[in-house]
C-alpha cells in the first residue's frame, strides 16, 4: 500500500461481522476483540448467538462450555453451568440451553437495553442509567419476571457469568453487552478483550462508491465471489461492469468470473504455502497437503508479482513473513518446529488489562442510537439471512459430501428452505387436520412425507418490490413471526453437483440494514416442492433410546436412568408413566423423557372401525405408535 498510494485494500465476507470489533473502539478507545472464557462461566446467556455452532470460534467455546456440563457424580451435578438463550431462530446452543425465549432479533438490542436497566436496579447502579435505558427500550413485550429472574441470577454470580451477543447484532447492541458484562465483572474472568492491529482496510460499501464515482481504473478480486454474494443493493454486477479492467483470482469459475475480462486459476488452499492468525491471534502456517494438480498459481505468489517483490516463492515469503516478523530472528530450526506443531506459541494478540467504561460513556453512546423496540406480527415479518450449515455463503455448493450432510436442526439435505414456525404457518392457512405441518414440535399425522420426501409448499416473502420464493419447513422454536432464509444457494454458475439446488436469497440481503430486515411479507402460492428431509419420524417408539433427566432429578437419584426405557432381560419400563397396561396400550406412554408427549386427538382416517359418529364418539386417542 505504501509502493501505490492510490490503491484500495477492500475486505467482504457475508458470514463476517465487525460491529464487536466497532463497539469495543467506540466504549474502549482500542479496536479489541472479545475472547470467551465459557469454562471460567457458571451462568452464561447466550443473546441471539449460536456459538456452539456458527460463530467464529465455535470448536473452543463448545469445548469449553462442555467443560462445565461434564457430570461424575452428584457433587459436579450442584456445580453445572447454567445457559440462558434468547434468540429468534432455533439454534444447538438453543436446544442446549436450560432456560429459552424466544424473540425476534430487531428487538435484542432492547432486550440487552432492558437487561442492562434490572442489573442496574439488583446490584444498586445508576437508577438515572436505568430510567434511561428503560425509556428508550419502553415496551418490549418480554415477561419482566423472565429479565428479572435471569439479571439476578447472573449478577449473583458475577465473575463467572458472561453474556455472549451474537456478532450479527447492531453495534448498540454489542456496546450493551461489553456494558453488562463489566456489571458482571466479568473482564479477566470470562471474557478478555484482545488488541486487534489497527484495521486500514476499505468496506465493500466504500467500494462501491470509489467504483461509482469512476476512481477505480482497475479491479482485482482475490477469491470471493460478490456478483453472488454482495448486497443485493449495490447490484455489483452492474458495478463491476463499470471498471474498465476486472480480472479475477478465483478457485472457481463462477457468478463473479463470467463479470471479469481477465481469469487466473487460484491453487486450492491445500495445495498452497501460506499463513494466518486464528481468532486470538495465535500465528499458524498454512501447508500444503499435496502438488497443486492444476498449473495454478498461489495467492502468495500472485500478490509478491504484483508488488514487484524480488521474492515471490509462497514457501520463501512465509519463511521470510516467519523470521522477521513473528519469531524475529528465527531459525530454520524453529520454523521446521512451527510447521511440526501448527502453530507459534505465545503469539496471540495481547489482552487488554484494564477496560474499566465510565456511565457517561456509555450514555453518550448510545443516545445517538437505536435501541427502540421492533413491532413484528404477521403482516410485519422479520427476515433473518443465515449462513448455510452445509455450503457456507455458497462456496461449498458445489461439494456434494457437503450438500450430503444435515442440517443440525430441520434435517434437511441439498436445498434450503423458508423456514417459519408453526404460529405462522397456522397463520398461512396450513391445514393442521390433513398433517401439513408440526403443531407443538409433534407431528400430528405424517401425510407431509411421501417415500422419505418431505411435502412442501412454495412461498414467496418479500420486502418492498424484491422477493423470493423458496419450499415452506415448519420448524418449532422460532420466533412466531421471524423467518429464517439460509444463504448459499440457488447458485447460477456453478458445477453440476450444486447445479439447482435450493434458491437464492441474497436479493434479500441490504447494505444499511445487513442481514437481518424488517417490513416483510409472506404469502404462500399453489405450487409444491419435495424436500430431502433425513428424519421424519419424531417418536423413540417407548424405547428409551435416549434417557434424560435434570439436575434435580440426578440428585435425588444417581442411578435414575436405569428404571427407564425396556431392557433386554427385563419387562418393559415406562419411565414416569404409572398408568395400567390397558391405559397404556391406549394412550401416549410418556416413557422415559423429561417431557410429556401430546396425545393424538382423533382416530386415524383410515381405520372402518372409528368411521361412524357412534365409534368416533367412544374413541381413546391411540398410542403413539
Amino acid at each position: 500500500l505504501k509502493k501505490y498510494p492510490r490503491l484500495v485494500w477492500a475486505e467482504y465476507d457475508p458470514a463476517d461481522s465487525n460491529n464487536a470489533e466497532a463497539a469495543a473502539k467506540q466504549l474502549l478507545g482500542r479496536p479489541t476483540r472479545p475472547l470467551y472464557k465459557l469454562e471460567k462461566a457458571s451462568r452464561i446467556l447466550s443473546v441471539d448467538s449460536d456459538f456452539l455452532s456458527s460463530e467464529s470460534g465455535d470448536v473452543t467455546m463448545a469445548r469449553a462450555f462442555s467443560k462445565g456440563r461434564k457430570v461424575k457424580d452428584q457433587k459436579d451435578a450442584a456445580h453445572m453451568n447454567r445457559l440462558y438463550v434468547v434468540e429468534s431462530a432455533f439454534t444447538v446452543t438453543g436446544g442446549m440451553g436450560d432456560h429459552r425465549l424466544r424473540l425476534s432479533t430487531g428487538n435484542m438490542t432492547a432486550f440487552l437495553a432492558m437487561l442492562a436497566a434490572e442489573l442496574l436496579e439488583v446490584g444498586s447502579g445508576d437508577p438515572s442509567l436505568a430510567k434511561f435505558l428503560k425509556q428508550r427500550a419502553g415496551g418490549l413485550g418480554v415477561d419482566a419476571k423472565w429479565i428479572h429472574e435471569c439479571a439476578k441470577d447472573l449478577l449473583e454470580n458475577a465473575g463467572h457469568s458472561v453474556v455472549v451477543p451474537g456478532t450479527h447484532l447492531s453495534v448498540e447492541a454489542q456496546m450493551l453487552a461489553i456494558f453488562v458484562n463489566q456489571l458482571l465483572d466479568a473482564q479477566g474472568h470470562t471474557v478478555d478483550y484482545a488488541l486487534l492491529p489497527e484495521d486500514t482496510s476499505a468496506t465493500i460499501n466504500e467500494l462501491a462508491q470509489s467504483i461509482q464515482s469512476g476512481a477505480l481504473e482497475n479491479l482485482l478480486i482475490l477469491g470471493g465471489n460478490p456478483v453472488y454474494n454482495a448486497p443485493a443493493d449495490l447490484n455489483w454486477k452492474l458495478l463491476q461492469r463499470m471498471v474498465p479492467e476486472v480480472i479475477r483470482f478465483g478457485y472457481y469459475f463462477d457468478e463473479t468470473s463470467l463479470e471479469a475480462g481477465v481469469n487466473i486459476a487460484a491453487a486450492h488452499y491445500l495445495e498452497s504455502w501460506s499463513d494466518g492468525r486464528t481468532l486470538d491471534g495465535t500465528y499458524v502456517p498454512v501447508q500444503p497437503m499435496i502438488l497443486p494438480i492444476f498449473d495454478a498459481l498461489q495467492e502468495l505468489e500472485l500478490l509478491a508479482r504484483l508488488a514487484g517483490l524480488a521474492m515471490t516463492d509462497a514457501y520463501g515469503l512465509v519463511l521470510e513473513t516467519f523470521k522477521s516478523e513473528i519469531a524475529k530472528g528465527g531459525s530454520d530450526t524453529d520454523y521446521n518446529r512451527l510447521l511440526s506443531d501448527g502453530y507459534q506459541p505465545d503469539s496471540a494478540y495481547r489482552i487488554l488489562k484494564s477496560a474499566k467504561i465510565q456511565l457517561k460513556a456509555v450514555r453518550e453512546n448510545l443516545s445517538g442510537g437505536d435501541l427502540s423496540v421492533k413491532p413484528t406480527s404477521a403482516d410485519n415479518v422479520e427476515v433473518r439471512l443465515v449462513i448455510d450449515s452445509s455450503v457456507g455463503d455458497g462456496f461449498y455448493n458445489n461439494n456434494g459430501w457437503l450438500q450430503e450432510c444435515p442440517d443440525p436442526i430441520n434435517k434437511l439435505t441439498w436445498d434450503n428452505a423458508v423456514i417459519i414456525s408453526p404460529a405462522m404457518a397456522l397463520h398461512l392457512g396450513f391445514d393442521t387436520e390433513a398433517g401439513d405441518f408440526l403443531i407443538g414440535g409433534v407431528a400430528k399425522k405424517t401425510g407431509n412425507f411421501k417415500r422419505g420426501r418431505e411435502e412442501s409448499r412454495i412461498a414467496e416473502v418479500k420486502i418492498g418490490d424484491i422477493s423470493v420464493r423458496g419450499p415452506v419447513h415448519i420448524q418449532p422454536g422460532l420466533d412466531d413471526w421471524t423467518v429464517v432464509l439460509p444463504l448459499g444457494y440457488g447458485r447460477e454458475q456453478v458445477g453440476r453437483v450444486g447445479k439447482g439446488t435450493g434458491f437464492n436469497a441474497y436479493p434479500l440481503s441490504n447494505s444499511r440494514e445487513g442481514f437481518v430486515r424488517g417490513n416483510a411479507s409472506i404469502s404462500l402460492t399453489d405450487d409444491g416442492f419435495q424436500l430431502a428431509n433425513t428424519q421424519e419420524h419424531w417418536s423413540m417408539e417407548g424405547r428409551a433410546i435416549l434417557r434424560e433427566g435434570n439436575v434435580s432429578t440426578y440428585l435425588d437419584d444417581s442411578e435414575f436412568v436405569a428404571g427407564m426405557g425396556m431392557e433386554s432381560h427385563s419387562p418393559p419400563v415406562y419411565g414416569y408413566d404409572k398408568s395400567s397396561n390397558s391405559e397404556r396400550s391406549l394412550t401416549t406412554p410418556r416413557g422415559g423423557s423429561s417431557y410429556e408427549t401430546p396425545d393424538f386427538g382423533a382416530p386415524p382416517p383410515n381405520v372402518d372401525l372409528w368411521k361412524d359418529e357412534e365409534a368416533r364418539a367412544k374413541f381413546i386417542p391411540e398410542q403413539q405408535w
